[in-house]
């Protein structure tokens, strides 16, 4: 595989879908309790509380989750561009655009509280000039989660594989 090939990889409309409704079913209830609480507080009986709990949340929610899911199909997102100088990863609000130089070590496999993901470190001079740009802290690590057709384990070895291939290319001296 050569570098200097731009390499796209779609997301799997399947699991954008399950995902958003796995989304809906773990959050709905929390957001049910919170609006029954709230409108307890309000003075409204229990009865009418969770009614209107149940109404306004999974409305809201589901709203919520149908637009955003439907946004994604639509614009085809997230989608990954692994290229010669780094890769981006196209979401549906913003964009993340990382150099090879930037990321410190491999691409590793891990499991998050929001599930599996692909870790990667970013290296402490970007991270210096991220804050300073910015103004805010960054941190160390950032995430793919498993939105692609391919699994995380071959998405995570394509990654360092092209990333070692474009760093030694830079190292030799290489085009």
């Amino acid at each position: 595989m050569n570098p200097a090939n731009l390499i796209i990889i779609p997301p799997s409309k399947i699991k954008l879908i399950v995902r958003s409704v796995v989304m809906g079913l773990v959050f709905t209830p929390p957001l049910i309790g919170s609006f029954t609480l709230f409108l307890a507080g309000c003075y409204l009986s229990w009865a009418a509380s969770l009614m209107l709990g149940v109404i306004l949340a999974t409305s809201i929610m589901w709203t919520f989750i149908l637009i955003t899911t439907t946004l994604d199909l639509i614009r085809d997102v997230p989608r990954l561009e692994i290229g010669p100088h780094g890769f981006v990863l196209h979401q549906l609000a913003c964009n993340s655009s990382r150099r090879w130089n930037d990321i410190e070590g491999d691409f590793a496999v891990r499991v998050t509280p929001l599930g599996r993901a692909v870790v990667y470190r970013l290296t402490e001079a970007f991270r210096k000039s991220q804050e300073v740009a910015e103004a805010k802290k960054v941190g160390t690590k950032e995430l793919m989660f498993n939105t692609f057709p391919m699994s995380l384990g071959n998405l995570a070895e394509l990654l360092n594989e092209h990333k070692r291939r474009a760093i030694g290319w830079v190292a030799t001296g290489l085009p």
